[in-house]
């Protein structure tokens, strides 16, 4: 069949069904099957389509479910129950009805690993969107800034943001991992995506003279404004540093460790974690060093118990010269000794 890869799935749904899915691109694998056993019926993909990023990356492991819209002719009651596929590495899913129904409406679904691709220089990104000294360049970019899902960019969004990457929060209370817009939508203002609602869904109508229907979404990633989030399964890479405390320490004692910068090069943001061990050391608290504007908001405290430490800081733009330089102390820790 000219090279295509082609999935074989048999369904047994009142009637016995071989449906022949070609992974990707549809248009190019014609379906020949010279026999179908009895008491088999031949099903091609009818409806069809893709879940990819604005970048063209497509997403694995979405849900897409089909169902029959309202009114759809000749289909009553339960003659088309909603049917749910997991997309692939390339993002392509396919659902072969074989029933009566003629209207149809496509929805993807995933809202897992919020974290993906979501980091401080997103934060710093946004910021800038919203103090107008650099624009988010894309209404799916504004989309993913949306955190909060209040159809706007603000300062709390990044709050929401922020509680995530600090692990203050596990998930966005108001808005789902992953956003899909349906890739044919124009919309009005692409400086403003939010003046109409857009599309999250495709409606499609199937008949004798159309007996096909595709429909492809732009994925957003909510929360990641650069593109970095991974669309398909892929280890998280992983750095681990360690210090040790010099010199004698006494049960009852406390201690304050500077957190000091010894790069070379000026930062803009950072985030990072750290641990230390609770049976040995009770956190007391942090406390400010060098970098202006750092409060208890740029801390993650929520799993001191068990030995966790979370914090994250951007430079104001708006604020000439402000970054951490080399030699400059993040913050000060301060522990009791165990």
């Amino acid at each position: 069949n000219g090279g295509c890869d082609i999935n074989v799935v048999v369904t047994n749904t009142g009637s016995s069904t071989i449906e022949m899915i070609p992974d990707t691109p549809y248009q190019n694998c014609p379906l020949v099957l010279d026999s179908v056993p009895s008491p088999f019926q031949l099903c091609e993909p009818q409806i069809f389509g893709q879940l990819a990023t604005e970048q063209g990356k497509g997403l694995s492991d979405a849900s897409v479910t089909l169902t029959q819209t309202e009114n759809s002719s000749p289909c009553i009651d339960d003659n088309c129950p909603p049917v749910v596929e997991t997309t692939g590495p390339p993002g392509n899913f396919s659902f072969c009805p074989c029933l009566v129904c003629s209207d149809f409406e496509v929805t993807p679904y995933k809202n897992i690993d919020p974290l993906n691709g979501v980091t401080t220089f997103d934060l710093v990104l946004i910021n800038k969107h919203i103090l107008g000294l650099e624009l988010l360049n894309s209404p799916y970019k504004m989309i993913a800034a949306d955190a909060n899902n209040s159809r706007s960019i603000s300062t709390f969004d990044i709050v929401e943001i922020r509680k995530l990457i600090l692990g203050i929060n596990d998930d966005f209370p108001s808005n789902t991992s992953w956003r899909f817009v349906d890739e044919t939508y124009q919309f009005p203002n692409p400086a403003n995506p939010f003046t109409e609602i857009f599309p999250e869904t495709v409606k499609l109508t199937l008949s004798q003279g159309n007996p096909t229907g595709e429909a492809n979404f732009v994925a957003v990633k909510v929360g990641d404004v650069n593109g970095s989030a991974a669309t398909a399964a892929a280890p998280a890479p992983v750095t681990t540093l360690s210090a040790r405390i010099q010199g004698d320490c006494q049960a009852g004692q406390t201690i304050t460790l500077p957190l000091r910068y010894t790069g070379q090069q000026t930062l803009e943001a950072f985030q990072l974690g750290l641990r230390f061990d609770p049976a040995r050391l009770e956190l007391i608290g942090p406390s400010r060093g060098d970098l202006s504007g750092y409060t208890a908001g740029n801390f993650g405290l929520g799993g001191a118990d068990r030995g966790e430490i979370r914090s994250l800081w951007f430079a104001n733009p708006a604020v000439p010269g402000e970054a951490l330089y080399p030699g400059d102390v993040l913050f000060y820790l301060s522990f009791r000794v165990l």
